[in-house]
Order: C-alpha cells, then sequence, then structure tokens
C-alpha cells in the first residue's frame, strides 16, 4: 500500500477541516430540538413562573403580557421611558 505524502499547509487544512465538522456538524445533531406533539409540551403558566423569582428588596416584576397575547417573540427593546417594546411573527 502506497503512503501519500502531504506538504505541511496541506496537512494544516484537512486538520482544519476535520476540526470544522467536529465541533461545528456533530454538536448540531446531539443538540436538535426533538419533534414532540404539541399537546406533549406542557402549558406555562406565569403565575408559577413569576412565584420562582428571587428579587431584591424593593423590587418587583409585573406580567403585562403572555401566550397567546404574544406568540413568537423575534425581538425586543427597552426605551429610554423604561418601556419595553416587542416584535411578533405570525409565521
Amino acid at each position: 500500500m502506497k503512503r501519500l505524502k502531504l506538504s505541511q499547509k496541506k496537512k494544516m487544512i484537512f486538520w482544519s477541516k476535520v476540526i470544522a465538522f467536529i465541533f461545528i456538524v456533530l454538536p448540531g445533531n446531539v443538540f436538535a430540538q426533538r419533534n414532540l406533539p404539541l399537546n406533549a409540551i406542557p402549558k406555562p403558566d406565569p403565575s408559577e413562573q413569576i412565584s420562582t423569582f428571587i428579587l431584591d428588596e424593593g423590587l418587583e416584576i409585573n406580567l403585562f403580557a403572555a401566550d397567546p397575547m404574544i406568540a413568537k417573540p423575534i425581538g425586543m427593546n427597552w426605551d429610554e421611558n423604561g418601556r419595553l417594546w416587542v416584535v411578533s411573527s405570525r409565521l
């Protein structure tokens, strides 16, 4: 069996592609979302979730909107008056 002789540059390119494959392609399959049916996903209860927050003295949490008022949020931003603006998608 004949052995190929590769230059140092070609070896570096080869190993960089192997490393890129290991760190980019493989984890995507490991961390992919499971395709659960919608009835298997528990409905979030905002009042239950709010009770789990630990706040410093003098701070409070207010719920202004929840599902189905905001569906598929794709962006949010705070303005200079402290208001939260949310953009959602219908798709």
